[in-house]
C-alpha cells in the first residue's frame, strides 16, 4: 500500500497505540489481580480485540477515514521478586478502507462519477507491545505503559 508507512508513522496511528497498550494493561492488570498471579513467568491468553474507524485526514491527507482493528492473544508476563512485572506480546493489526471516489478527492460533489471504481485499501501487519507494572501498597498495580 502506498502510504502504508505514512500511516504508520502518523501521529493518529500513534495515538491509536498508546490507546490500545493502555486497554491492553488494563485487562491484564485485572487478570493478574482477579487469578492471583504474582510470581514467575506466565503466558495470559489475553483475547482482547478491538475494531474502530479512525480519521486520518490530518496525517494522510487521501486516506481520511478508515478502519483499524487488531487482536492480542498471548501475553507473556514476567514478576520479579517484589511482584512487579513485564509483560510483552504482539497486535494483529489489520488497516481498511475504501477509496470510493477517486475522481473527487475534495468531495466537491455528492455524486459518484461511474467511469472511476472505487478500490479496497488493506495491510495486516503486527506489532510488539510491551509494558510494566509496579505493585503499589494497597495490593494493586500501577502502570507505566509504553508502545
Amino acid at each position: 500500500m502506498g502510504h502504508f508507512d505514512d500511516i504508520r508513522d502518523s501521529d493518529r496511528f500513534t495515538i491509536i497505540m498508546n490507546n490500545v497498550n493502555h486497554q491492553v494493561e488494563t485487562a491484564l492488570r485485572d487478570y493478574v489481580t482477579s487469578n492471583n498471579i504474582t510470581q514467575d513467568t506466565s503466558i495470559v491468553d489475553l483475547g482482547y480485540n478491538f475494531n474502530n474507524s479512525y480519521d486520518f485526514t490530518f496525517d494522510v491527507f487521501p486516506i481520511g477515514s478508515a478502519t483499524v482493528s487488531g487482536v492480542v492473544t498471548a501475553v507473556t508476563v514476567d514478576f520479579d521478586q517484589n511482584g512487579d512485572f513485564i509483560w510483552e506480546s504482539s497486535i494483529d493489526l489489520k488497516f481498511h478502507d475504501v477509496f470510493e471516489d477517486p475522481l473527487d478527492l475534495f468531495d466537491i460533489t455528492d455524486d459518484t462519477f461511474d467511469y472511476a471504481d472505487p478500490f479496497v485499501i488493506s495491510q495486516e501487519w503486527s506489532e510488539d507491545i510491551r509494558g510494566e507494572m509496579f505493585r503499589n501498597d494497597q495490593g494493586g498495580y500501577d502502570y507505566d505503559y509504553g508502545y
